[in-house]
């Protein structure tokens, strides 16, 4: 079975500086010998993808059974769900625990359901979205430049 470490952000847009973020998080992931997971295939997560190709790591998208723009992704495996909720359980049962770099709505219905499990949740600080608003007192907040895989104590 795969260990597998979510990557939560924006679905759609994503700034360069979450960009390189993203893709330094997919390596790191990628270097701890953990599986990088996303639920879409646009904005933040092919940026993780590449980050991890990039030392021959493994990804693995779970996507609703209607997404599109899988050519343009460097992705291993691709799980599909029926609907976004089921997306969002699935990621959060089959992942160890999460990294959030911005993200919107559905990060933050991704990082309760992590934390419902008691599967810990880091936060990108300076990432925007969900991250500048209030996070659950149990999602740890790190500097972009100070992140480690290790800050997840899996």
């Amino acid at each position: 079975m795969q260990k597998c470490i979510a990557v939560l952000g924006f679905a759609t847009k994503c700034s360069h500086a979450n960009q390189v973020i993203a893709y330094e998080v997919g390596r790191q992931i990628a270097l701890g010998e953990f599986t990088v997971c996303a639920g879409n295939a646009m904005g933040t997560f092919p940026h993780a993808f590449t980050g991890a190709k990039s030392v021959n790591g493994h990804t693995l998208a779970v996507l609703e059974t209607d997404c599109s723009a899988l050519d343009e992704i460097p992705c291993d495996d691709i799980i599909y769900a029926p609907d976004s909720d089921a997306k969002h359980q699935l990621i959060a049962d089959k992942c160890l625990a999460a990294i959030v770099i911005g993200g919107g709505h559905g990060t933050k219905k991704l990082i309760a359901l992590f934390l419902n499990l008691d599967k810990p949740v880091v936060a990108i600080a300076g990432s925007g979205g969900v991250v500048t608003g209030e996070l659950d007192a149990r999602v740890k907040v790190v500097d972009p430049e100070c992140f480690s895989i290790k800050e997840l104590r899996l």
